[in-house]
């Protein structure tokens, strides 16, 4: 920014404004974990907590964080509901160093052709034109003008909508996967607008077979799902700050496998 430009090249100018500056400890969020700082020492911390927090992405780049610890060599990183690539650009440019895949799901066509141009650059990644779901075929997907909202066409829903989009988009279920993989681990995000159990339904063989290390779901409409991965032998957390996950209080879900 601007004003930190100005400061760093005038350091006495820094240091006389630091001064009037309270030397307070304080506790702050950051990344939706929890820091102790002087707003003074740490005023750039401070700022930078703020922006993060304020920001309708920060809450992604937790999620992010906590993904990236759970991808390793030798494993796939699955991206269902990819968009442009806010989690997979990084998550591939990590992988050609770690030595893992990754899949970027992605049903909007103009949408994953930007996709496309920005994993282009990472040969481990791959970009399947499709929406997840529990059956192989076809389907109407609706939405505003930002893909963020495009999702699987519910009966007269779409029309309350201004500025409509409809396509007509390939429905793709992810225990197909192991065709396009080797026998690798998955750690699976879905981001899908309210058809998260139909991609779990289709990831059924995937996790009869064990291939799931973790799946981390960005908000959910079936409140049976928690309940579902419990049975299936997974451990809850909430998906941004790792701690316990706890219905109705956390919205990023993320089960791993008592067996990773």
């Amino acid at each position: 920014m601007f004003l930190d430009g100005f400061l760093y090249n005038h350091p006495r100018l820094r240091l006389a404004l630091s001064r009037v500056i309270p030397d307070l400890e304080i506790t702050i969020s950051l990344l939706h974990r929890t820091f102790t700082i002087s707003t003074r020492e740490e005023i750039a911390l401070l700022r930078l907590a703020w922006l993060i927090n304020s920001s309708p992405t920060g809450h992604e780049l937790a999620s992010l964080v906590t993904l990236a610890g759970f991808v390793g060599e030798g494993s796939t990183f699955v991206d269902v509901g990819a968009n442009v690539g806010l989690y997979s650009v990084p998550m591939a440019s990590l992988g050609q160093v770690l030595g893992y895949k990754v899949v970027a799901v992605e049903p909007n066509l103009e949408t994953a052709k930007r996709l496309k141009k920005n994993l282009a650059g990472y040969p481990c990644a791959i970009v399947i034109e499709a929406a997840a779901s529990n059956i192989e075929g076809w389907t109407d997907m609706v939405g505003t003008s930002s893909s963020g909202t495009f999702h699987i066409e519910r009966a007269n829903e779409h029309k309350r909508y201004l500025g409509i989009k409809e396509a007509r988009v390939r429905l793709f279920r992810l225990d197909l996967l192991p065709q396009l993989l080797d026998d690798t681990r998955l750690v699976v995000k879905i981001d899908v607008e309210g058809h998260e159990s139909e991609v779990l339904d289709g990831m059924a063989g995937l996790f009869a077979g064990g291939r799931i290390s973790a799946v981390m779901i960005d908000g959910f409409e079936d409140r049976t799902i928690p309940s579902r991965l419990t049975q299936s032998g997974f451990e809850l957390y909430d998906g941004r700050s790792l701690c316990s996950f706890r219905a109705g209080e956390h919205f990023n879900l993320l089960a791993v496998s008592a067996q990773r």
